[in-house]
């Protein structure tokens, strides 16, 4: 039952960074107004979904590095936190705003992926 669970949350984690890499495309893009809502909302299925994936492997009694996790979790504190930043902003479809907080969100990004993959 529990690999069921983990690979559930790991297609939802997943599912996550895809849907940052959408939402950092369509700003780059200048398309703002659907950028803000995707890096919200993959912003908090990528945390909830890491959550449940520590949840599932202390259930099923794996070794889970509370380093590395304490780590991921702040880093997509930040994201989720400069994602509802963006996302409070004005909703005019003509609304220029900067892109340069999508760069940031989109470096925390790739240190999130890479202090999962170990290096």
């Amino acid at each position: 039952m529990t690999g069921v669970l983990k690979a559930v949350f790991l297609f939802l984690h997943f599912a996550g960074i895809a849907g940052l890499g959408v939402g950092i495309a369509a700003a780059m893009a200048k398309r703002l107004v659907q950028a803000r809502g995707a890096v919200w909302h993959s912003s908090v299925l990528m945390l909830f979904s890491g959550i449940g994936l520590v949840v599932v492997d202390s259930m099923a009694k794996d070794d889970v590095n509370h380093g590395k996790v304490g780590i991921k979790f702040l880093v997509l504190l930040v994201i989720a936190a400069l994602a509802f930043r963006l996302n409070r902003g004005a909703k005019t479809a003509d609304d220029s705003g900067p892109t340069t907080p999508y760069f940031v969100i989109g470096l925390l990004t790739i240190a999130n992926i890479l202090i999962a993959a170990g290096v």
